[in-house]
């Protein structure tokens, strides 16, 4: 294509091709160099991208879903494991600690303490008739449960309760027993007696406690040390009070 232009000195029209150097163009008649506009070319736009469609948001969720199930499932696991380790330690500090609750090693007792029984409360395990005189002195600092047993059946006639510096006097029935007793301050109770801190203690030398046909005798016994005493005795096991 071609196009006019006017020579801005002679006004002759010049004919010039658009697609020559339109800077180098002169008038054909008086030479003079034509003020031909410029051109101006348009780049073209960028190609378009070809469209690619978003992963799917299905697939996606699927396996965020997947991923989140196998921690889940593995978290659950480690739990259920960690109970089971936890019940296990638990079952064997409960097994320990009743063990040793009639120990000193551990003097808090895992049963409450009750109401001490006054003094010379009486327990009667037979139906003999309580005819003989018997005495019980005790010291203060401790209280005392003293248990008659039957030296030829060992089975218990009857016990005594007495608090801690005072002085019982009441009647049993005839025969011949061992004297048992045990000791403490705080009262847990016929079965735990004075908790694990109880001491137990048995006279070495039996009493009999008969008719004479004359008389019925009767026995008086301290419970703490006096010089010239004739009553031995000596420590013994909870399972042999």
């Amino acid at each position: 294509m071609s196009k006019i232009i006017s020579c801005p000195n002679c006004g002759q029209k010049n004919k010039i091709n658009e697609n020559a150097d339109s800077t180098q163009a002169i008038c054909a008649k008086c030479w003079t160099k034509l003020n031909a506009p410029t051109r101006t070319v348009h780049a073209p736009p960028p190609p378009k991208e070809p469209y690619t469609a978003p992963p799917l948001e299905n697939n996606k969720n699927s396996d965020d879903s997947g991923f989140s199930f196998g921690w889940v499932l593995t978290l659950v696991m480690i739990g259920f494991i960690c109970w089971i380790v936890a019940q296990a330690l638990n079952n064997s500090t409960s097994t320990k600690t009743t063990d040793r609750s009639y120990t000193k090693a551990n003097p808090v007792p895992s049963y409450p303490e009750v109401a001490m029984p006054y003094n010379g409360q009486i327990q009667m395990h037979t139906n003999g008739e309580r005819v003989a005189p018997f005495t019980i002195q005790t010291s203060q600092g401790s209280n005392y449960l003293v248990k008659l047993v039957s030296k030829y059946s060992q089975q218990p006639v009857m016990t005594i309760f007495i608090k801690g510096g005072n002085t019982v006097s009441t009647e049993v029935p005839l025969g011949t027993y061992e004297v048992k007793y045990a000791t403490g301050e705080p009262w847990y109770g016929y079965k735990h007696l004075f908790g694990p801190d109880t001491g137990y203690s048995k006279a070495e030398s039996a009493l009999t406690f008969e008719n004479t046909g004359y008389q019925i005798s009767g026995y008086t016994i301290t419970l703490y040390r006096v010089s010239n005493g004739n009553l031995r005795t000596s420590t013994i096991s909870p399972s042999q009070f």
